[in-house]
């Protein structure tokens, strides 16, 4: 006779005593399953990305000459995976520039 109720090999289940199985333990302490990619959910918009490299570069940058201002706005767009066309750079540096 194969009497397998109460050996410490339970395969995962529940005992009677309240344990959980590792996968019933890891769903407690994550919580529910993510349905998108962790990046998806945390990517800004790139429009908030740009807004606040545009920020960030108006405050390291003051008083400097537009043509350095611009160099330094298309490196840290290009560093951000942000494409920007010449028109817009132009646009940001004026922005950036501003006081």
């Amino acid at each position: 006779m194969n009497d397998h109720h109460g050996s410490a090999d339970h395969h995962g289940q529940d005992d009677a005593d309240g344990t959980l199985s590792g996968g019933q333990m890891q769903h407690e302490m994550n919580g529910p399953e993510q349905d998108q990619p962790i990046l998806a959910q945390n990517n800004a918009p790139d429009s908030e990305k740009i807004a606040g490299i545009v920020e960030q570069t108006r405050t390291d940058v003051a008083g400097h000459p537009a043509e350095r201002v611009r160099d330094i706005l298309a490196q840290r767009f290009e560093q951000a995976g942000i494409q920007i066309d010449d028109a817009e750079l132009d646009r940001l540096t004026a922005e950036a520039g501003a006081a």
